[in-house]
């Protein structure tokens, strides 16, 4: 399995960066320090890649197993470029967040909840697709860190903010909250197949 980047030329307009990696979980090597994010979006889309392992992880009912199934998805770290998930060997922050939402109450409600949010002028999200469980949304957003504060300051304040923000406006329809971890360096998200998964530049 191996991230695809046939349009690289294409990408270089965008500068959205995040590290991939695509062993599982526990690996710490990243493959793919600079993937562009539409890179990532065009490897979610194809169900080529992951479409099979997340049909897997959504139609298991072993709690065990599916937990180990997701544990071998493919990831990307957000919030900084990095050869390896560890602090110590991040290259540059990114100033991007991931909004992450889980336990909605079923697969509807995640689409509807990925396509609120895209549309959400306020929080303008670049990249946004279903979470492997299909009961959750990933939302990947770029905010500029403050330049009188520390990368990880800046960090935590802008994930508290859009997280407060989605606290405010959806929690209360969608009967969940904003998953509060997220403001680490470090932090990685998994990867799964998405053929409705929606993008901007």
């Amino acid at each position: 399995m191996e991230l695809q980047t046939p349009f690289s030329d294409q990408f270089k307009t965008d500068p959205c960066l995040v590290s991939v990696c695509m062993g599982p979980n526990y690996k710490t090597v990243m493959e793919y320090p600079y993937t562009p994010l539409y890179a990532v979006y065009q490897y979610i889309i194809d169900p080529t890649f992951l479409g099979g392992i997340t049909q897997q992880i959504r139609s298991c009912s072993d709690h065990a197993q599916r937990a180990k199934l997701k544990g071998s998805l493919p990831y990307m770290t957000f919030a900084a470029l990095m050869e390896y998930r560890r602090t110590e060997y991040i290259i540059r922050p990114t100033g991007t967040l991931i909004l992450d939402i889980d336990h909605l109450k079923s697969f509807e409600d995640a689409e509807a909840l990925k396509n609120e949010l895209f549309n959400d002028q306020n929080l303008k999200p670049r990249l946004v697709f279903v979470s492997p469980s299909g009961l959750g949304v990933k939302a990947v957003i770029t905010r500029p860190l403050s330049a009188f504060a520390t990368n990880e300051m800046g960090q935590r304040n802008n994930q508290n903010g859009v997280n407060a923000y989605f606290n405010q406006h959806y929690a209360a329809r969608y009967g969940t909250t904003a998953d509060p971890q997220g403001s680490e360096l470090v932090k990685c998200c998994s990867l799964c197949h998405d053929p409705k998964a929606l993008f901007q530049f």
